[in-house]
């Protein structure tokens, strides 16, 4: 199971050019691909503040890939307690980060300080 974060759903529908190789096999073979319900949040928000334009409702955006949509459960949340040194990062990425770790999944991001976790089951979505 692999769960895209925001910037990498965005990157996979709008932009696969910025997407590594493996990121990109990833995105267009695996049957368990998903996108969490806290980006279709996080991308709703950035289009209220003018910061994303997605030129499309946010469906019909995510209708452009097949993946499946992830609720956000009490689990979930909770589980952002078992990274307490991200306490000041993006509370979206750390609840994306959460429901990855409570779901068994492999996230697939950009963002840096995730990465530098280390983590084998935080994947760089440039390589």
């Amino acid at each position: 199971m692999f769960l895209l974060d925001t910037s990498t759903l965005i990157a996979a529908i709008s932009f696969p050019n910025r997407l590594g190789k493996r990121a990109r096999k990833i995105i267009h073979s695996s049957p368990e691909l998903y996108f969490s319900a806290v980006s279709v949040f996080e991308i709703v928000v950035k289009q209220m503040k003018g910061k994303l334009n997605i030129g499309k409702s946010v469906n019909e955006f995510l209708g452009e890939l097949d993946a499946k949509a992830l609720p956000l459960r009490v689990e979930d949340a909770t589980a952002v307690s078992l990274f307490p040194s991200l306490i000041k990062h993006d509370p979206f990425d750390r609840l994306i980060l959460a429901t990855t770790k409570a779901n068994n999944a492999k996230l697939i991001t950009s963002d840096q300080k995730l990465l530098d976790l280390g983590f084998d089951w935080i994947l760089d979505s440039t390589i």
